[in-house]
């Protein structure tokens, strides 16, 4: 009998094009091949395939054998043949290292101008920025230039989300075509339409359809992607309007940024792996800490799933979420979160290396810091115990505190037979605000309020006095068997209501200069505008947006500067009826350049400055379960004036974060000159049922 071939379970295709015609790069080969070493090292097989492109000194071609090309057939073909291999759960890794470009936004036919009857974009380009490629080679006589659109792109991406696979792309290139230069190491090339034009868009690649829908919620932005965003996670070394060019090493060899942090990371951990969002977070520190040396303003970008595993499973009970700290010389150690974030002077925090955040197991050896000042989007940490500040780059930071939570008290009826265990549960809780009956002064008012039952359990009720809605598991809980379990419920709860909360008090000034630098609307399928609610964060009639099943509104977000004006960074939360706040955008964030800035031969006229998606309002189904007529989300628009990330506000439904808290809650332990102007926007929406 003879022997059965091995079964792989992951697979990766790693692209390297140093041999362009035009402008040649020095570092990409390299790139690839330090990582298939990695790759090779791994203790499960790896199916590799290299497509890797090297100048022949002694011909034209290329030095490498001609199924090792890295041309359009060879690499639809490695993917094809991987899905033909692969089962539902194995783990993909593409990794691109080469020229990008960006191509004028795709026309939609279907979609014309009122004014003009002219095509408007395709809801899946972006007519601010562009429309993404990658420049790899086509090989005839000699060697030409091809570009794999990103709409090829997601639909080979797609084809391998759809059979179940768990995918990560790493594109260690850059879309941006407002700098140019004369310059080696920018891994950017010039658009040229007459390569486009001679390889039309494949009519075998399936770029129609929308997103599954089977992972719908509520409120989703779904119906603008190609692919469900749950199925795989993209890194990018750069975002739409910025450049990536290699960095030298000490021996003085050349890499492309994004690869060579990506392998010292590994270096450190002792493997490939780790959870997408810890890596990517690590990423942040170490491009904004060698910003100066590299002489580069980069920052690395997170598109699709950030909960998934980099080419691998990942611990289930490591949920907290990662925050990036860059050590700034002669300031200390800033976190890269502020009052945009909820973050309070006081606040506590674990600093960690990127091994010990990916392992909770080691993080008593964590060092622990205190927030000193708070700024919109960043915050001084000082070391507690009068510990000096660890040297080691790309630090992380996971919250021991959310004193934010403090501003939206709680009040507690404690059952005197349990009075010990309440005390004890309560000492772990330094973020709640909590009163007990025994202490509450007649006439004080709570945001909630735990109450005991004729039915000796707990009831958590509203500052209304309203029993909470839509809780995950009854409102009822068993006197001395839930202390934790209710207060995780009261935490969400309070976190829930800080979110909605969030608002930058300053722009209520209207001399405030970023109070006017954007428009916000949310249109409505008859053409009516909405504006965002009041400035205080209202419960009014007048501000409600009102919406049927599966109806699309379309959110309008436009940057009102000019040429000469700064972007605006885009953030979109929505807040749902279950408790649950999610990034519907699945990215770090959007880029809005300001108006006709961008003015190149790829953008003859500049970009319009304005960003447009459509919003679906789709009914969660325990909404439907509960029987209720109607529901509401808020959608929170978050602009910023500089790159950040919110994930730390996210929420997951409150039925999906209890267990997860009982096994994996952190608990308390007993100087730049940019802007950081930011705004917070709530649009309120309720959705009929039927």
């Amino acid at each position: 009998m003879g022997e059965q071939p091995t079964r792989f379970t992951r697979y990766a295709i790693l692209i390297g094009i140093d041999a362009y015609s035009e402008k040649p790069l020095k570092s990409c080969v390299r790139d690839v091949k330090d990582i298939q070493k990695y790759l090779a090292k791994m203790p499960t097989l790896v199916h590799i395939q290299m497509l890797t492109a090297t100048k022949d000194p002694g011909s034209s071609s290329l030095a490498e054998d001609p199924k090792s090309w890295p041309t359009y057939d060879n690499l639809t073909s490695s993917v094809r043949h991987i899905i033909s291999l692969a089962r539902a759960g194995d783990f993909v890794y593409l990794h691109f290292s080469g020229h990008g470009t960006t191509r004028e936004p795709s026309k939609d036919p279907s979609n014309l101008s009122i004014k003009s009857m002219a095509p408007g974009p395709s809801k899946f380009s972006n007519p601010s920025t562009g429309d993404a490629a990658l420049a790899i080679l086509e090989i005839t006589t000699e060697i030409e230039t091809r570009y794999l659109r990103g709409e090829e792109l997601a639909s080979l991406i797609k084809m391998m989300v759809n059979k179940g696979l768990i995918v990560t792309l790493v594109l260690d290139c850059c879309f941006s075509g407002s700098v140019m230069r004369d310059d080696s190491s920018v891994r950017y090339l010039t658009y040229d339409p007459k390569v486009d034009a001679a390889y039309p868009l494949a009519s075998c690649l399936n770029t129609e359809g929308e997103a599954s829908r089977t992972a719908y919620r509520n409120a989703s932005m779904r119906s603008n992607w190609l692919i469900d965003p749950d199925g795989y996670t993209i890194l990018a070394a750069c975002g739409p309007t910025e450049i990536t060019e290699d960095l030298v090493d000490r021996e003085g060899q050349r890499h492309g940024p994004l690869s060579y942090f990506l392998l010292r990371s590994f270096a450190k951990l002792g493997h490939v792996g780790g959870q997408q969002r810890y890596i990517y977070s690590h990423l942040c520190a170490r491009f904004r800490e060698t910003r100066n040396q590299r002489k580069n303003e980069q920052n690395p970008m997170i598109y699709g799933n950030k909960k998934l595993g980099f080419f691998g499973p990942v611990d289930s009970d490591n949920n907290s979420t990662p925050i990036p700290i860059v050590n700034v010389p002669d300031h200390g150690l800033r976190l890269q979160a502020g009052h945009a974030h909820g973050i309070c002077s006081g606040d506590r925090f674990f600093v960690c290396s990127l091994h010990s955040a990916l392992d909770p197991g080691s993080r008593e050896d964590s060092l622990i810091a205190r927030v000193t000042h708070v700024r919109g989007l960043t915050s001084d940490l000082e070391m507690m115990n009068k510990t000096s500040a660890p040297s080691e780059s790309g630090l992380i930071a996971l919250a021991l505190t959310h004193l934010s939570l403090r501003k939206f008290p709680v009040r507690l009826e404690l059952a005197l037979p349990y009075l010990e265990e309440w005390t004890r549960a309560l000492q772990d809780r330094p973020s709640l605000d909590i009163y007990t009956n025994i202490h509450t002064k007649p006439g004080s008012l709570f945001s909630f309020y735990v109450d005991v039952t004729d039915d000796n359990s707990y009831e958590i009720r509203d500052e209304s006095n309203q029993r909470v809605s839509n809780l995950s598991t009854p409102a009822h809980h068993h006197l001395g068997k839930s202390f934790n379990h209710i207060l995780d419920i009261v935490e969400h709860l309070a976190m829930f209501k800080m979110v909605k909360k969030l608002a930058n008090n300053s722009l209520a000034n209207t001399a405030h200069s970023f109070s006017t630098s954007f428009d916000v609307k949310l249109i409505n399928p008859a053409g009516k505008e909405f504006n965002p609610g009041c400035f205080e964060q209202c419960d009014h009639v007048e501000c409600l947006v009102e919406a049927k099943p599966g109806e699309k509104l379309e959110l309008v977000v436009r940057n009102q500067g000019h040429i000469r004006g700064n972007p605006i960074y885009l953030h979109i939360l929505n807040l749902g009826p279950n408790w649950e706040i999610e990034d519907i955008l699945h990215s770090n964030h959007e880029v809005l350049p300001p108006r006709y800035s961008n003015q190149h031969m790829d953008f003859r006229h500049g970009t319009t400055g304005e960003w447009r998606k459509e919003l679906e309002m789709r009914v969660p189904p325990r909404i439907k379960e509960l029987g209720h007529l109607h529901y509401e989300d808020i959608i929170k628009v978050f602009l910023t004036v500089q790159p950040t990330s919110f994930a730390l506000l996210e929420l997951p439904e409150i039925c999906e974060s209890l267990e997860r808290n009982r096994n994996s809650r952190i608990r308390g332990d007993g100087g730049g000159l940019v802007s950081e102007d930011w705004a917070a926007l709530n649009f309120r929406i309720r959705s009929k049922v039927k």
